[in-house]
């Protein structure tokens, strides 16, 4: 005899006078789509490349963005399917408010307080992009978001609660803020400290100087939201950015 899932794990359904709640592909009372996987089959998808700065993300990201639209121009559709708008690349250095450029650029490190405006504008980029119109657009974003909560902030529109309250039956799967999360995967590229701090001298023009490398890395937290992490201990040489790509496209795949 199969167990019963709990009902705080279930998905209301997708019709507005059906109360039934289900864990299954399909409502058990009027077969329709549970809310939670309509709106997943629905809307656009996000990848975020995550991680310090010289880790590969704004190369990487726009390669990646690439090859996801060559994929899905040679996926076979299936009856049913909406037609998307294709990947499009996010670098989120292009969203930073001047108060955090100049700061980097005097060496000084972001607080979380100095992070959180940028992180809740940038998950209103991801928002309108995956939800928009009939059929959102997919988005490959570059962002560093080295915490966990960083990480929450970009899904969510808000952090985490500390400690979470306990789910109610009756409250759905909002985040408490204006539109239920987004549903993205974060991979973080981790190559070895002196490859990033490389890469970073190297730039020219950039905002970002090599001596905040040390600071991003003790700031960064590896943790189960993430998909993958690419590279770290025992990785002592750094991949090329074709190779990382096809590491990242083998985590997130199948969605």
């Amino acid at each position: 005899r199969p167990m019963a899932v709990p009902l705080a794990t279930r998905t209301r359904c997708s019709r507005s006078w059906c109360s039934a709640r289900s864990d299954t592909r399909r409502c058990a009372s009027c077969s329709a789509r549970p809310e939670r996987m309509q709106r997943e089959e629905e809307e656009g998808r996000a990848v975020v490349l995550v991680g310090a700065c010289g880790a590969g993300k704004t190369t990487v990201g726009a390669l990646l963005a690439a090859e996801l639209n060559e994929r899905e121009a040679k996926r076979i559709p299936r009856a049913g399917d909406r037609r998307r708008q294709g990947w499009r690349f996010v670098d989120a250095d292009d969203h930073h408010p001047r108060e955090n450029v100049l700061k980097m650029r005097r060496g000084e490190a972001l607080t979380d307080a100095d992070r959180a405006p940028w992180l809740l504008s940038l998950h209103e980029v991801l928002h309108s992009e995956l939800r928009g119109g009939s059929s959102g657009s997919s988005v490959v974003l570059a962002c560093s978001a080295l915490k966990r909560s960083y990480r929450s902030l970009l899904r969510d529109g808000r952090p985490p609660p500390q400690p979470p309250p306990p789910p109610s039956p009756d409250s759905g799967e909002g985040n408490g803020g204006s539109h239920p999360p987004l549903h993205i995967q974060f991979v973080c590229l981790n190559p070895p400290r002196g490859e990033m701090e490389r890469r970073v001298r190297m730039r020219e023009g950039h905002f970002m100087p090599a001596s905040l490398v040390a600071s991003q890395l003790e700031a960064l937290e590896l943790g189960d939201d993430l998909a993958a992490v690419i590279g770290g201990e025992g990785e002592h040489r750094p991949q090329s950015p074709e190779e990382t790509v096809r590491r990242v496209v083998d985590a997130i795949h199948p969605w």
